[in-house]
């Protein structure tokens, strides 16, 4: 109740009691963050091997989660091994999840990287399998800071039930995933959405 209130995650306060130089740790993450939506993986890789060494994240489960997630990224992306990289964004989940029900925003977000890797690789059923239990985690959760994840769920599984050739089920989570960015005014991945249903139709 109190996170909702400030409109934060509930683990800011984790984070803020227990991580000396928290401006530090959320600047590298947020570099890290800047790698994965520029895709470059060299750059990830470099930040990674050099915070590896760095106490703040070494001895600490939840910061040293963050390079392993990236890690897992950079793995299959530079060296194309899918077995190791999904080994790698499994053991960063084990960091810090407490119930195999109950996931924290982060661990959402590499429960959809895991996803996004099988589907890369058109392991179509692990995908599906992965954002939906993703998707049946981020329902239990009271309060959802980052509100893209759940838009990401809509559109990563319609993706998948399209190469499934499950084009109405498709249509249904895009439709559903419109009016959950309507209901928060939000443009991210509207305009995918909308063109997804056009596609879809068209395949039909």
């Amino acid at each position: 109740l109190i996170s909702e209130r400030l409109g934060v995650d509930v683990n800011y306060f984790f984070d803020i009691g227990l991580t000396p130089r928290l401006d530090y740790v959320q600047e590298v993450f947020k570099q890290l963050r800047i790698t994965r939506r520029t895709m470059n993986y060299e750059e990830m890789k470099q930040i990674v091997e050099i915070e590896e060494k760095n106490p703040l994240f070494s001895q600490n489960k939840r910061n040293y989660q963050i390079l392993l997630w990236h890690k897992g990224i950079y793995e299959h992306a530079m060296n194309h091994n899918l077995e190791k990289a999904i080994d790698i964004l499994r053991e960063a989940i084990a960091l810090t999840q407490t119930t195999d029900k109950i996931f924290s925003e982060r661990e959402l977000e590499i429960m959809l990287t895991i996803g996004v890797i099988y589907f890369e690789e058109k392991h179509l059923d692990n995908a599906l399998k992965v954002y939906k239990t993703a998707f049946q985690a981020i329902i239990q959760l009271p309060y959802l800071n980052d509100i893209s994840i759940k838009t990401r769920l809509y559109y990563n599984i319609a993706r998948v039930l399209t190469r499934q050739e499950k084009y109405d089920e498709s249509n249904q989570y895009c439709k559903e995933g419109i009016d959950w960015c309507i209901k928060w005014d939000s443009l991210y991945l509207l305009g995918e959405l909308h063109y997804h249903i056009g596609y879809n139709y068209e395949l039909l």
